[in-house]
């Protein structure tokens, strides 16, 4: 998945710079997101399948796990401190709202997302 940023925008790294997506495909991604009662925050997700193909793969006697996150507060590469590095950039980035996510997207609880500050 190719984006195209604004050429104000900044990254903490290249390997940060092509992480960043929507959390919809196959592999490693960061998800920049946004909530009314967290703030901003970033999510690191793995998806084995493409968010497309999971229904492929239901079936009553399997559980599968598509898929895990965590939020992180560091850049898993080259440790900058998100929040603080992209303070100014956030509304640069293609970020996800927390309160539209869809069902079953991220935690279920958001003390998780304020665990991250």
């Amino acid at each position: 998945m190719s984006i195209e940023y604004s050429n104000r925008l900044r990254f903490c790294c290249s390997l940060f710079r092509d992480a960043v997506g929507d959390g919809t495909q196959q592999g490693l991604c960061i998800v920049p997101c946004r909530s009314k009662t967290a703030g901003d925050f970033f999510f690191l997700e793995f998806h084995a399948v493409a968010v497309c193909d999971e229904e492929k793969l239901d079936t009553p006697d399997v559980r599968i796990v598509y898929g895990v996150q965590q939020a992180i507060s560091y850049c898993p590469w080259c440790g900058a401190a998100l929040r603080e590095f992209y303070a100014d950039l956030f509304d640069l980035l293609p970020f996800a709202n927390w309160e539209d996510r869809p069902k079953g997207w991220g935690p279920a609880e958001e003390s998780s997302v304020d665990d991250c500050r």
